[in-house]
């Protein structure tokens, strides 16, 4: 009978044929779980990079229209985006943007001395400069104050020519007595 001896690079059948040769049959250690899950350095940097102007779910695309695969051969998720940026230690989306100056919805509001869904309704129409911060449609503020939020990133488009306070008064007015009206004209009939 051949004895088994285990190395670091592979197994190895020794054994004794009847006429006394020897023959050795040598396959690779298999990897361990984790070392066949483990991410590449490659995919580390590119997830890096991106997690400065990209959502989970934007770099996932990014990472499915290349082609590319987990370790394990399955497309890329946003979720898995974010365990990789958790488990590696990388820095999230949002550390990066508050580090450059973003503010949460509420620090524009006390700000601004408006309400918080006020700020989101400015942002909505353009008003205000902000950053999509995540895949549920949540999004950082830049501040008014200069150099805050300098860095080049996506940040949702803000009017060429924005209304001034008056004009937009008065288009409210005209929609308003054009609700009232047709109110009236529905409560007569």
């Amino acid at each position: 009978m051949g004895t088994w001896k285990q190395t670091a690079c592979n197994c190895q059948n020794i054994g004794v044929t009847p006429g006394g040769a020897t023959n050795s049959l040598k396959v690779p250690i298999p990897l361990s779980y984790s070392q066949m899950r483990k991410t590449s350095p490659e995919v580390l940097k590119e997830i890096d990079t991106l997690l400065n102007d990209r959502t989970y779910e934007e770099i996932a695309k990014i990472f499915n229209e290349r082609g590319w695969k987990t370790p394990v051969g399955n497309s890329y998720k946003p979720v898995r985006i974010q365990r990789i940026q958790e488990r590696y230690g990388l820095k999230s989306r949002f550390d990066r943007l508050r580090d450059d100056g973003y503010l949460i919805v509420e620090e524009m509001a006390q700000l601004l001395g408006i309400s918080a869904k006020a700020v989101q309704e400015r942002r909505e129409r353009g008003l205000l400069k902000s950053v999509r911060l995540n895949d549920r449609h949540e999004y950082l503020y830049e501040s008014p104050a200069a150099g805050v939020g300098a860095r080049s990133v996506p940040v949702t488009q803000a009017r060429s020519s924005p209304r001034s306070a008056m004009a937009m008064r008065r288009r409210f007015t005209a929609e308003f007595e054009v609700l009232e009206f047709f109110f009236s004209f529905l409560r007569l009939t």
